[in-house]
């Protein structure tokens, strides 16, 4: 087996092991734009497994600031139990390491006993919903921006506990609409989610996801410890997609999660 770094030019290998890994149903450039934000964000993240020339595994870490973030895991499925997910863990576990003291991470119920191996600890359990109906309110006070103000950046970096506006930045070069409530909160939107979500109080939450419901969000995910949040949703009459465990290796990082209504993405936080 080989492993090597990913670039720009493996997206499309990259798009069909997780697409063969996930039996992914939605739209190819769907995922293919999430690979694309993947490099921009972090150019030397990504690995790549061969077997006899032929890509069947990968995985990618994010770095920022405190903390290092594993995500995009995936081995199609004709090659899976061999030990080659695995290794591709080890290898990005490795260059963590060398960086950060703080490594988490989305597990799916796959991969949740591989990263019990490694001595990750479960933090709070989050689950992606469909919001099925709107209900018939008006929106005031929210507007769309073409810039991150200096606030969206200090309540940003409050709720996840680490600065990621180049995320946020790459996202909006690619069309995401910036969402913002006066300075108590804002939200992306981003083929047809919403995240993150970031406000102040309930209200300034259901304001941002009205609106962005408008504009064809559908999708959220939430962190099931923020209870307002799973109350919010309820008036959107949610349908529960998927889960995971948001697991950590290393120091907590001091997160405001009463603050965070909706999660950027799985494998970016």
């Amino acid at each position: 087996m080989i492993i090597r770094y990913a670039t720009p030019d493996d997206i499309e290998d990259m798009v069909s092991i997780f697409i063969d890994a996930y039996n992914f149903p939605g739209p190819r450039e769907s995922v293919k734009s999430s690979f694309e934000i993947s490099l921009e964000v972090q150019p030397d993240g990504c690995l790549l497994a061969f077997l006899k020339d032929e890509p069947v595994g990968m995985g990618c870490i994010f770095f920022y600031n405190k903390q290092a973030w594993i995500g995009l895991m995936g081995v199609k499925k004709a090659y899976q139990r061999r030990g080659i997910g695995t290794e591709v863990f080890r290898r990005l576990l490795e260059i963590g390491r060398r960086k950060v003291d703080t490594i988490r991470l989305d597990a799916s119920s796959q991969g949740y006993g591989l990263y019990k191996k490694f001595k990750f600890v479960d933090e709070y359990r989050t689950v992606r919903y469909e919001l099925m109906e709107r209900p018939i309110k008006r929106v005031e006070g929210v507007v769309e921006v073409n810039k991150i103000p200096n606030w969206v950046k200090e309540i940003d970096k409050k709720a996840f506990g680490d600065d990621r506006i180049r995320v946020l930045e790459a996202y909006m070069r690619r069309g995401a609409r910036l969402l913002c409530a006066e300075n108590e909160g804002f939200g992306l939107v981003y083929r047809g989610k919403i995240g993150p979500l970031v406000a102040d109080s309930p209200r300034v939450a259901e304001k941002i996801l009205l609106k962005a419901f408008q504009l064809g969000a559908r999708e959220i995910i939430i962190p099931e410890v923020n209870k307002d949040a799973l109350e919010l949703i309820k008036i959107f009459k949610p349908s529960q997609v998927t889960s995971c465990m948001r697991m950590r290796l290393g120091s907590k990082i001091e997160e405001k999660v009463d603050i965070y209504y909706g999660i950027l993405a799985y494998a970016k936080g």
